[in-house]
């Protein structure tokens, strides 16, 4: 995906939508049908709402996203 890549092209993968926090690292997978949802996304480990986002371009690539997490 683009740099300039928007919730449209998200849309358009059929795949999750990658979340690392920026501050613990954890990692999660956000469902396509709650990208864009009103009340942003939190940190499930700290609680903390900055974030650095994954577009996908394959199933394979969330799958390795996940496995470098552990």
């Amino acid at each position: 995906m683009s740099a300039s890549a928007d919730l449209h092209d998200v849309w358009n993968t059929h795949l999750p939508l990658g979340i690392s926090c920026n501050h613990c690292l954890h990692r999660a997978l956000i469902p396509r049908e709650r990208v864009g949802a009103r009340e942003g996304f939190r940190c499930t480990k700290c609680g903390r709402r900055t974030f650095t986002t994954h577009l996908f371009k394959e199933q394979r690539h969330v799958k390795r996203f996940l496995a470098e997490y552990r």
